[in-house]
């Protein structure tokens, strides 16, 4: 049955009746209307702050230098893959066995919704810079492009293969950049132009405008004039190919819309959450437990974002004898993300650094 269309916003409390405006917004947590959810954003790419170089999130490296950081974002990561709603309980990175209610990031709580379609996840829109311009600030000067290209699937994919809807500023799946322009909204095509065909990036065209760029611009300048940080062909095709592999994985299953909180709360948890889990590594699974067959094909999912750089193997209590097998839209993939295995014998996953992957448990 197709779902009805509805409401969404930004949700930020502009134009309220406190300063004189006629009406009364629907702000972040109002019954029945989307609202962008930034703390998934700054989980995965830091605050804002006016140094952009000073914060990180989970998918600019934040898991290979500062654990506990990490392990705080990897909770709130958590609960939006987990739609958001209040309800899904877990052991956080402080040992607290709680709902999503109780998680919180840089002061506000993650869990402010009570069905998922009452948020829109995603990491990079129109306003700020690009995902990957973000990328180019906040990870180390000298970062491999193979790893940025890695780390923005990672990004996408803690947008895409959660429970509510996703959304992907245009041109993200190729690499987008606007020079670092934090504001681009009279910036011309000189600056929001869009390479479609694959060919080249649109880094390092010149300064961006002075009106929210100037005070670092200085900063700027090495890094656009640096060649190492423009992405070539085979780069953006990498980084396309990944982030289409997503949106395949997404359709493959209706498991990754199950469409309400109490579906939800019935059929997702986070195994190895909590202070002994590594840092950056989260494990969310799946699984029909009432046999509704909403996916006559699979009973579950075992989905593993790995933030870190190294190649993690971790056991998984309670899931010993369970029967996992890499997708095959993955298994057919990169030579890096089709090395993730799954050791049935133990319950133990092995999966590569800066890699998501996705396990399909099929009806016994």
């Amino acid at each position: 049955m197709e779902r009805p269309p509805f409401l969404y916003g930004e949700g930020w409390p502009y134009g309220s009746t406190a300063d004189g405006s006629r009406f009364t917004p629907a702000l972040q947590g109002t019954p029945g209307i989307g609202t962008f959810n930034g703390r998934l954003r700054d989980a995965l790419r830091g605050p804002q702050t006016r140094d952009r170089a000073a914060a990180r999130g989970l998918a600019h490296g934040i898991a290979d230098d500062d654990a506990r950081a990490a392990c705080t974002m990897a909770d709130a990561v958590r609960v939006a893959l987990a739609g958001n709603v209040g309800g899904v309980i877990f052991t956080t990175c402080d040992g607290r066995h709680c709902s999503g209610t109780d998680v919180s990031i840089f002061g506000r709580h993650c869990g402010y919704c009570s069905q998922p379609h009452e948020a829109i996840n995603y990491v990079d829109a129109h306003d700020n810079e690009t995902l990957f311009d973000y990328s180019i600030w906040r990870m180390p000067h000298g970062t491999p492009m193979g790893v940025r290209v890695c780390m923005n699937t990672l990004a996408l994919a803690a947008v895409t293969l959660g429970q509510s809807p996703c959304f992907w500023h245009a041109g993200t799946e190729l690499l987008r950049s606007k020079s670092l322009d934090a504001d681009s909204f009279n910036s011309g095509d000189w600056f929001n132009a869009i390479n479609w065909s694959g060919q080249t990036s649109r880094f390092g065209v010149g300064l961006p405008p002075a009106n929210r760029n100037g005070e670092r611009w200085d900063a700027m300048r090495p890094l656009l004039r640096d060649p190492n940080n423009r992405p070539d062909s085979q780069h953006i095709a990498q980084a396309r190919q990944a982030a289409l592999d997503l949106l395949r994985l997404r359709s493959s299953t209706p498991l990754f819309t199950l469409g309400s909180a109490e579906l939800i709360e019935e059929m997702i948890s986070f195994p190895g959450a909590g202070p002994t889990a590594p840092p950056g590594f989260i494990t969310m699974r799946i699984y029909d437990w009432a046999r509704r067959r909403i996916d006559r094909r699979l009973a579950g999912l075992l989905i593993v974002f790995n933030f870190s750089g190294e190649t993690v193997a971790e056991r998984l209590y309670g899931l010993a004898g369970t029967q996992l097998r890499l997708s095959p839209i993955q298994a057919t993939s990169d030579d890096v993300v089709n090395q993730s295995r799954w050791d049935e014998h133990t319950g133990t996953v092995i999966v590569p650094g800066y890699t998501v992957a996705v396990f399909e448990q099929p009806w016994p």
